[in-house]
């Protein structure tokens, strides 16, 4: 599914959604290990999403709203919350043995990958959204035709 598909159905007064920009293939990790964090607040690793952002999704994809002089910026990881737990789901991190991530001193805290629906490729001029087979957004996904 594309971006523009998945982001039409982003439902704003249930929940909250933000955005974390990395480098390429590291979008799948934080699906299948949840975001890694230094840092326990939000605004350390992700910006919120709201609709005024993303009424021109072309703009807001491209980087506008995001430094491109920023290593990483090829993949965007979506995170959505429900409404009221904006303030306790990210959680201490306890799986540093069983990490893939390189800096594991430093990720003393996590988004768990239940609230991670899935990453944009950046790089793709279609700007691809991929699921994470852990949450609401793959079924969402499977709904669309395939592409092919």
């Amino acid at each position: 599914m594309t971006a523009e598909e998945f982001f039409r159905y982003l439902d704003f007064e249930e929940r909250t959604y933000y955005y974390h920009i990395t480098g390429a293939g590291v979008g799948e990790i934080i699906c299948d290990e949840g975001l890694a964090m230094a840092d326990s607040h939000v605004w350390s690793t992700m910006i919120e999403i709201t609709p005024d952002l993303i009424e021109d999704l072309d703009s807001f994809l491209s980087g506008e709203y995001f430094s491109n002089s920023q290593r990483g910026t090829e993949e965007m990881v979506i995170i959505g919350v429900d409404k009221g737990s904006e303030g306790s789901f990210i959680t201490k991190n306890d799986i540093h043995s069983n990490s893939s991530w390189t800096m594991q001193e430093d990720a003393s805290y996590l988004v768990p990958k239940a609230n991670i629906l899935g990453y944009i490729d950046l790089t793709d001029p279609e700007y691809t959204f991929n699921a994470n087979p852990n949450c609401f957004a793959y079924e969402l996904e499977e709904s669309f035709p395939q592409r092919g």
